[in-house]
C-alpha cells in the first residue's frame, strides 16, 4: 500500500504519553456552547422533524434478539428558537444543524440524523411514531 500511495509512513511519529492525552482530551468546561458550532435557531422547514421517535425493533445491539427496544425513544421538539433532542436517560440538549438534516447534540455531540425515511440516532435506527 506503501508503493501504490495510498498511505504514508511517518519518519519520526510519536504519540502522546498519557499525561499529555489526558492533558488535551476534552472536559465539559471546554466542551460548551460557547465552542464552535453553537446551536442553530430553529427554523420553520424543520417542523416535519418535530416529535416522537423510538428505537426501531432489533434497531440497536442488544444481547438477546427478543429483547424489544422498541421503548427507548427520543424527543425532537423546538423550544426557546432552537431545536431540542432528548431521550432515554439524557436530559435535553440543543441542535447543531451541520448540513440538512443531520444535526448533533451541542454539548455531547452525539449524531441525530433526519435526512432518510429511517433517521438515526448514535446509529441506532428510529422510526417516528408521531
Amino acid at each position: 500500500m506503501i508503493e501504490q500511495g495510498l498511505v504514508a509512513k511517518l519518519e519520526n511519529s510519536s504519540s502522546p504519553d498519557t499525561d499529555e492525552f489526558v492533558a488535551l482530551a476534552p472536559t465539559r468546561e471546554t466542551a460548551s456552547s460557547d465552542a464552535e458550532g453553537e446551536a442553530t435557531p430553529y427554523r420553520e422547514e424543520w417542523a416535519g422533524r418535530i416529535g416522537w421517535f423510538c428505537a426501531d425493533y432489533g434497531g440497536a445491539y442488544v444481547l438477546a434478539p427478543e429483547v424489544d427496544t422498541s421503548a427507548v425513544c427520543h424527543r425532537i421538539f423546538e423550544q426557546d428558537g432552537y431545536l431540542y433532542h432528548s431521550g432515554g436517560i439524557q436530559k435535553a440538549e440543543r441542535l447543531v444543524e451541520h448540513e440538512t438534516g443531520l444535526f448533533f447534540t451541542e454539548n455531547s455531540g452525539e449524531a441525530l440524523d433526519l435526512r432518510s425515511v429511517r433517521p438515526t440516532f448514535r446509529n441506532i435506527t428510529l422510526r417516528k411514531v408521531d
